[in-house]
C-alpha cells in the first residue's frame, strides 16, 4: 500500500546479529509513496542522538512508511533484540535506504528511553546502511544521523540528488 514499505528480518543467533533490509520502488503504490514529498514536521518520542532533536522535517510519504514499519517492528525489537544484545542493521536501496534511515531515527528515539546507551552508541547497537538514499531530512537531521548512519552514493546516480530545487533546474 502507498505508504508502506516491503521488508524482510534475517536474525544470525551465533553472531547476535539482525538484519532489516527494506526494498527500493517496484511499484505503483512505492511511487505514489515516493511523490508524496512534501516536507513535513515529525515528532520523535524523544532525540535519537545524545543532544539531538525531538521534532525533525521528513520527506511525507517516506515518514509515513518508516513510522509504520517502526510500529509493525518495536515490540520486536524491544522485547526480544536489545535485552538479548543483539545488533540491529537496517539497510535497504532507494526508497528502501530512505525508509531505512527515517526507521533507524524512529527506532533509536523511541527505544533510548529505555535503553539510554542507544544514544550514545554511535551504530554500535543500531546501523543504518543506505544506497541511494533520496533527500528524505532536514538539514540538521541529517548531520546528525551521522554517527549511525552510512551512505553509498554512485557518482552518476540522480535519486540522491532529486529534489524540487534541483528539477527546477533541470527544467530551465
Amino acid at each position: 500500500l502507498p505508504g508502506s514499505a516491503s521488508h524482510y528480518i534475517a536474525i544470525d543467533k551465533e553472531r547476535k546479529i539482525a538484519y532489516i533490509g527494506i526494498k527500493g520502488s517496484t511499484s505503483f503504490s512505492d511511487l505514489l509513496t515516493d511523490c508524496c514529498m512534501r516536507a513535513v514536521p515529525y515528532d520523535l518520542k524523544g532525540p535519537f542522538v545524545e543532544g539531538g532533536p525531538d521534532t525533525i522535517w521528513a520527506h511525507e510519504g517516506i515518514s509515513l512508511a518508516a513510522k509504520s514499519l517502526a510500529d509493525a517492528l518495536e515490540t520486536l525489537i524491544e522485547e526480544l533484540l536489545c535485552p538479548n544484545g543483539y545488533q540491529l542493521y537496517i539497510t535497504g536501496h532507494s526508497l528502501g535506504a530512505s525508509v531505512a534511515c527515517l526507521l533507524g531515527m524512529i527506532l533509536r528515539s523511541r527505544l533510548g528511553l529505555k535503553y539510554p546507551r542507544l544514544l550514545t552508541d554511535n551504530g554500535s547497537i543500531i546501523k543504518v546502511l543506505a544506497f541511494a538514499c533520496p533527500p528524505v531530512l532536514d538539514h540538521d537531521a541529517a548531520l546528525a544521523c551521522r554517527s549511525f548512519t552510512t551512505t553509498v552514493v554512485n557518482n552518476s546516480d540522480i535519486i540522491p540528488r532529486w529534489s524540487i530545487s534541483n528539477l527546477l533546474i533541470l527544467m530551465e
